[in-house]
């Protein structure tokens, strides 16, 4: 989850260097070469083994850490209830081990489906058991793990997106503007022509005058919202790369003068001695 999180600010990045095209065709080639190397759904399931061996290591360990509990009790006590504990957490150990493989046998279908399918029509499948067979074992897996699959196909939507964005760059940088269609990135910049992955039908593109763009999907809803995206309401969800024709400006910065420089910093220490003496006096009790 926080690998999505920093890919998606990652972007960002690239978003600002295409609007004001600051970096060369080399460069974007190489950006281009480094995301088709991801593949964020693939990684759910490793990701899940992960986890199970790091709860199973912490399971293991709390029969333990009750012993010792029970060691400031009479021996009759430790003697009865240690055997209990030790069977209790062998127990739930074995749901939880449960619950993370039918877990993974889950998304590892729906991973599957997604190789040959639309993403709109993936979906990770109830888990084949209830939550009451897992017992308390259902408390240290993950349930709801389509949602955690549909963020991933987000994330890799957006990747996609930027595959696109980035060969269109590059025949920006070689012809002066924009292709008036996707289809004449092929073969320079692309292998194949670009398909949308959640309809496997071709990215909605339109140029904008010779120096902009708008590359979206559909998104999940599979419905043409025209590039517009609603994050409270989910009715609209297209997922949208753009670049503006005529670039924003970029806010005035100017650096400051040694004497203003000076001025701040003593400013600032004169309010640090100032904090370092602060006392406060305690609030008259009411009466």
């Amino acid at each position: 989850m926080l690998q999505m999180g920093q890919a998606k600010i990652a972007l960002n990045t690239l978003r600002a260097a295409q609007q004001f095209h600051v970096w060369n065709d080399e460069q974007w080639s190489e950006v281009q070469a480094q995301l088709r190397e991801m593949d964020f759904p693939g990684l759910i399931p490793a990701s899940i083994r992960v986890e199970a061996i790091f709860m199973r290591m912490q399971m293991l360990e709390m029969p333990k850490r009750f012993e010792l509990i029970l060691a400031e009790f009479p021996f009759i006590l430790q003697a009865t209830a240690a055997p209990g504990l030790r069977a209790m957490f062998g127990k739930w150990l074995r749901l939880a081990l449960m619950g993370y493989f039918d877990t993974i046998s889950e998304i590892e279908t729906a991973l599957e489906k997604s190789r040959s399918q639309p993403w709109r029509d993936c979906n990770v499948g109830p888990l084949p058991r209830s939550r009451e067979d897992y017992e308390y074992g259902h408390f240290f897996f993950l349930v709801d793990c389509d949602r955690v699959f549909q963020r991933a196909l987000n994330t890799q939507t957006h990747i996609e997106l930027a595959l696109v964005a980035c060969a269109l760059e590059r025949y920006y940088l070689a012809n002066q503007q924009y292709p008036e269609t996707l289809e004449e990135l092929v073969p320079d910049y692309l292998d194949a022509s670009p398909r949308d992955p959640m309809t496997h039908e071709p990215w909605h593109y339109r140029r904008d005058e010779e120096r902009g763009f708008r590359l979206y999907t559909v998104g999940k809803n599979g419905r043409d919202d025209g590039g517009e995206f609603e994050q409270r309401s989910n009715v609209k969800d297209d997922i949208l790369w753009s670049v503006e024709a005529v670039a924003p400006k970029l806010p005035k910065f100017e650096l400051m003068s040694p004497s203003e420089l000076n001025e701040l910093e003593e400013r600032m220490e004169r309010e640090m001695r100032e904090y370092e003496h602060m006392t406060i006096k305690p609030r008259p009790l009411a009466v």
